[in-house]
């Protein structure tokens, strides 16, 4: 999900992943005379290239080593061309691909539910009438996200669309 709000000279893009269908965690990228300061999450990258294809990007800045701000470099680079300016914390990580894998744990997704919702009851009706068993956070997150587990035979498309089509049946858009 990308959003271009111009405001003049400069360019704002609002960007989130999405994770069963609500934004998981937003993000931006700015746009000045040429110059991208930052560039949103490796999950938005092809969408980012994409919404600034009508528009000049000479070079990118990446203002500091999370994810959520180097992201889309990578695409940006082999796309367009554009040059990279990086911190020396962010150029190992840069090297490797552009992505924090000392933080990741592919199997796993944290997914934060929309505001209001309580998340309890919702994973107990998720077991119940669907079978799908979801894990609650931990921690500071408690009571904030699920912790959707996809490994083993469970890891296919298949799953992940039963799980896509039981959330949107409890959670009304």
């Amino acid at each position: 999900m990308i959003r271009a709000v111009d405001l003049g000279e400069i360019t704002f893009f609002r960007m989130a992943r999405r994770l069963l269908g609500w934004p998981a965690y937003w993000t931006g990228a700015y746009l000045v005379d040429g110059l991208l300061v930052d560039c949103g999450p490796p999950a938005t990258a092809r969408a980012f290239v994409e919404a600034l294809a009508a528009r000049p990007v000479e070079a990118l800045v990446v203002t500091h080593h999370h994810e959520d701000h180097m992201g889309a470099a990578a695409e940006l680079r082999a796309a367009r061309g554009v040059e990279v300016q990086a911190s020396a914390a962010a150029l190992p990580l840069l090297s490797r691909g552009f992505a924090q894998e000392g933080y990741r744990l592919p199997q796993l997704t944290a997914a934060r539910l929309p505001g209001g919702l309580d998340e309890a009851p919702l994973r107990a009706k998720l077991l119940d009438v669907h079978g799908i068993e979801v894990g609650g956070g931990l921690g500071p997150a408690k009571g904030k996200i699920w912790r959707i587990g996809l490994m083993g035979s469970g890891a296919t498309m298949e799953s992940v669309e039963r799980l896509l089509d039981a959330v949107d049946e409890l959670i009304p858009r």
